[in-house]
């Protein structure tokens, strides 16, 4: 999706190992500066509010403990959040 449109892409996981997995994985696709991969939570995203124009969770949203939280938390760094 980065490559396709020129975009730059932050990944966030709570398992260091899985964090590195997917940076050797970045580091093949030659994405590494496109690509942000760091240990984090969906409940306490660090992105200034409003900066995010695309939130995409794969296997994820129906595992979070604290879903409205982490709901909360990205629609608030939402770009589309400026709107409200």
């Amino acid at each position: 999706m980065v490559r396709r449109h020129d975009a730059i892409g932050i990944g966030l996981d709570l398992v260091p190992w899985h964090v590195q997995r997917t940076l050797t994985a970045v580091d093949v696709a030659d994405l590494a500066g496109q690509i942000t991969i760091r240990l984090g939570a969906a409940e306490n995203l660090a992105e200034p509010s409003a900066s995010i124009d695309t939130i995409w969770s794969l296997d994820v949203i129906e595992v979070l403990p604290e879903l409205p939280t982490a709901l909360a938390e990205m629609r608030a760094k939402s770009c589309d959040s400026a709107d409200t």
